[in-house]
């Protein structure tokens, strides 16, 4: 894992990119500024299986989704592909590495349920515990019972907790972002944020095949919270202990305040309302403001290998990575976005076109999105790293396009 130093030697300067053919991304399938390199950089195989099915996709992906680039990574049993499409930098218009690090956003929820599931696997702690036992007294108060919303319930987005990053303006204008760019938050912080709000639904019923279900990043807060409660150390420290360091995973790890990717990265960009010509350069953050939520930095590599060793079993005992995957329907924008989709702890199964399901950890971000979908069995398991991201309806747009591409690839390789 690289040190401190390492990822701040690599620190770049801001800067806002403005450019009459980058202002077209908003409507075009490519920039002049990425086309170039897209056709360089040919897809590549370690084996020389699925090469040009990725390849392909991932063309396809950047045009429909808009992107300043998109990645991808295949394994299916031992062989693995790889393929890219667009630029890393939108000055020097190098290409996008294919294993640079990246922000993993919201898929720091299914690395922090697999370190709580561990934790109960070593008999630390259980998903029916209320948070109360060992967060006592943060959640009470206008409406809130701490002791009626257990781990189970962060863990699976059923507590009624409300999203705390949908209460202030973070990341939605560029003058708010700049203005939260390098501030640090506690968690603590932002869990009053969310409890300024009354709860959205009482706590699910255990027992409810439908509960009332919705997304929200405080509750991955709060986990985190009782990870450092449960271990007397804060929950990096225990990611690494428990989950990464076990796993391999040299290049994964939760920056705090460290606001750098280390090299090599392809940076990220965003398109915000009030500067519709201008991509702003996002890369450099400070992540607090999501902690245990959406903080970690990995490689597609690296989140290959942790999800095909999740699904495999080679991380959770039987028991955990049974509780992991039982899931509930999702439901709102995620269940129009996502028809007959349901959500585990900290993971969402959805059925591809082909009729087989997949488990997806997945992560949007100012400026980047990441997503992976594997078989249960861990065998085969796609990658998909985007950069550029615009207006909602690119953003829907993106994702409709990178969802297909992981159906089509998929599906390919399972025949």
């Amino acid at each position: 894992m690289r040190t401190p130093s390492d990822r701040h030697r690599h620190r770049h300067r801001r800067r806002t990119v403005v450019g009459a053919g980058l202002a077209a991304l908003a409507t075009a399938p490519v920039s002049a500024a990425a086309a170039q390199p897209a056709t360089a950089a040919s897809g590549r195989a370690d084996d020389g299986s699925g090469a040009g099915t990725l390849q392909r996709e991932v063309e396809r992906a950047q045009a429909e989704g808009s992107f300043v680039s998109v990645v991808a990574r295949l394994r299916d049993g031992r062989r693995r592909a790889r393929a890219r499409s667009g630029v890393a930098d939108l000055e020097t218009a190098e290409p996008a590495p294919y294993d640079g690090h990246l922000r993993g956003n919201s898929i720091t929820k299914t690395f922090v349920a697999a370190l709580v599931l561990a934790l109960e696997a070593e008999g630390h702690l259980s998903l029916g515990d209320p948070v109360s036992r060992w967060l006592p007294g943060l959640i009470s108060g206008n409406g809130y019972d701490g002791d009626a919303i257990t781990l189970r319930h962060l863990l699976q987005n059923t507590s009624g907790l409300p999203n705390h990053t949908q209460l202030i303006d973070f990341d939605q204008t560029g003058e708010a972002f700049e203005r939260h760019r390098e501030r640090h938050y506690e968690p603590a912080e932002l869990v009053a944020m969310a409890l300024a709000e009354p709860p959205r639904f009482p706590p699910a019923d255990p027992d409810d095949p439908e509960p009332d279900w919705e997304y929200s990043n405080t509750n991955f807060v709060v986990a985190g919270m009782v990870v450092e409660a449960v271990t007397g150390h804060g929950w990096r420290r225990e990611l690494h202990h428990r989950v990464t360091g076990p796993l391999g995973l040299r290049h994964t790890y939760a920056p705090a305040d460290d606001t750098a990717l280390p090299a090599p990265h392809a940076r990220t960009y965003k398109r915000f309302p009030e500067s519709r010509a201008a991509w702003t350069d996002t890369t450099e953050r400070n992540m607090t403001f999501y902690g245990a939520s959406a903080e970690i930095v990995s490689t597609p590599g690296d989140l290959e290998r942790f999800t095909t060793a999740l699904l495999g079993g080679a991380l959770l005992p039987p028991p955990q990575l049974r509780s992991m995957l039982r899931s509930v329907p999702l439901t709102g924008d995620f269940a129009r976005l996502v028809p007959g989709g349901r959500y585990g702890l900290g993971i969402m199964r959805r059925t591809l076109p082909c009729g087989r399901q997949v488990w997806t950890p997945a992560g949007q971000g100012a400026g980047s999105e990441t997503y992976v979908s594997g078989t249960a069995d861990g065998r085969t398991a796609v990658v998909v790293h985007t950069t550029g991201t615009g207006d909602p309806a690119q953003i829907t747009r993106g994702l409709t396009a990178v969802i297909r591409l992981m159906d089509n690839v998929l599906c390919d390789a399972l025949g």
